[in-house]
């Protein structure tokens, strides 16, 4: 490589880095639309494993001498493996990964040797090499995941716990099977009532005010004993410190308040979703899909704890993007600017609409006199541009989609719309992750090398 076409290759290391964050929510994004839906946890673990593929290649644009090196994949894409691994998934998934991600991050180097190469000779050198070493990078990365993916794999299977993972896994993916069995298997009663609990670990930004972390299983078997005293619960860690618990029929919430369970959480550092109680084996499901989903939404809200009941509304409503934003602003109108004046509006209307559009009750709940109530309410109808008591439902459900987006600071993404969706005006994000179902079969022994893993073919031949 000559000097000429080192220089370009690093300018395009040069312009990745200066885009990480939007190189790696691209990536990120393509990598998740491929990927079953693992909760939060898994989403987490694919933007760290998206950031750091992202720092690796560009270090190796940098210095391509290094090339001649075997690359390995990063520590964060082990730790997703690992969590697939867990889970019982195939090795295909990672495989796929890598194929999106190999595409996905050759398009922004076109992107940056096109911006940043202006010497139209020099431009299909930079590009031909380039492409090399993300083909060499990409395969690398490769054949080493499906060896630590198959010897991970064999180890996890010698675990007493594997099979009964395996076991709930294929329940939740909605497969029949005999409930009789599956108690003997889990030690647990199935076809009672569950209330569903999702425990994973916070970031180090979510829980700097908290104590040491703890582990999701020791906090998991506190939050169960206090729920329930009689060892009549179900704890299975599912990798990456994220950890399902099912409690059975005879649970007295009274033993463990909302407010009890967050300070668990907090003091832990500690995500915790819980779901509604539900009997059988339709139950155990149910139960365990709202508190996933209520554990995503107290992650993207930052916060420690979430109830299925006091998060299903605004997270049904943010379900789709384009389809909340359109709601919020037909809702709102111009009182969703983000604007200091309109903040405090928006606090005045959702007070009054809580008080049941009683002005003196939300008067009380402001510590402010009813004449000023009235005086924001009718600065509030300016901007709606209708009746508050008309369309009362319909601005409670915009006050909802709004506070989530912003509260959310650019966590709360929906895997069928790219960050770029996202209406700059209004300054809101993305609604949660959704994944498209389709988890391979749990317990599957993988090949020596998967029929789908091809070595891939370098891109930019053409130039």
């Amino acid at each position: 490589m000559d000097q000429a076409t080192s220089a370009g290759i690093q300018e395009v290391a040069e312009g990745l880095l200066e885009g990480e964050a939007t190189v790696t929510d691209s990536l990120a994004h393509a990598v998740s639309e491929c990927t079953p839906d693992l909760g939060s946890e898994a989403d987490r673990l694919i933007i760290a494993s998206a950031r750091a593929n992202v720092r690796a290649l560009a270090q190796l644009l940098t210095y391509p001498d290094m090339s001649g090196r075997h690359p390995a994949p990063p520590p964060e894409t082990i730790a997703y493996m690992e969590m697939l691994v867990h889970r019982g998934l195939k090795i295909d998934l990672m495989v796929d990964g890598y194929r999106v991600a190999h595409a996905n991050l050759w398009r922004h180097c076109v992107r940056e040797a096109s911006t940043r190469v202006d010497d139209p000779t020099l431009l299909p050198l930079v590009l031909e090499d380039a492409s090399d070493l993300l083909y060499n990078y990409t395969n690398a990365c490769i054949d080493t995941i499906v060896e630590e993916f198959q010897i991970a794999h064999s180890e996890h299977l010698r675990w007493p716990i594997a099979r009964r993972l395996q076991a709930v896994v294929r329940v939740l993916d909605g497969e029949d099977v005999d409930p009789h069995e599956l108690s003997t298997l889990l030690n647990y009663r199935i076809d009672g009532q569950h209330l569903g609990v999702v425990i994973s670990p916070r970031s180090t930004e979510s829980h700097v005010n908290s104590a040491t972390p703890v582990s999701a299983t020791v906090a998991a078997t506190r939050i169960a004993k206090r729920l329930q005293p009689e060892p009549l619960f179900l704890v299975l860690p599912t990798g990456c410190d994220t950890v399902w618990l099912w409690v059975a029929a005879g649970t007295n919430l009274a033993n463990l308040s909302a407010a009890d369970m967050a300070e668990i959480a907090q003091t832990s550092g500690i995500t915790v979703g819980v779901g509604e109680p539900r009997g059988g084996l339709r139950g155990f499901r149910e139960t365990y899909l709202q508190a996933r989903e209520a554990a995503d939404c107290a992650t993207a809200l930052h916060r420690p704890f979430a109830q299925y009941k006091d998060i299903a509304l605004v997270s049904t409503l943010c379900s789709d993007h384009s389809r909340a934003l359109r709601l919020m602003h037909l809702a709102l109108g111009r009182l969703a600017c983000d604007e200091p004046t309109n903040a405090r509006l928006r606090e005045t209307l959702g007070t009054f609409l809580d008080s049941g559009l009683n002005l003196r009750a939300a008067a009380r709940a402001l510590g402010t006199h009813h004449h000023t109530v009235t005086y924001r309410l009718r600065q509030a109808e300016e901007l709606l541009g209708h009746k508050i008591v008309e369309h009362a439902a319909l601005i409670r459900s915009g006050l909802l989609i709004h506070q989530m987006f912003q509260e959310s600071s650019g966590t709360f993404r929906h895997r069928g719309s790219p960050t770029g969706a996202a209406s700059t005006e209004s300054r809101v994000i993305s609604p949660p992750l959704r994944f498209v179902s389709a988890t391979a079969a749990p317990g599957t022994e993988p090949s020596r090398r998967p029929s789908s893993v091809r070595r891939m073919r370098p891109i930019g031949r053409s130039f």
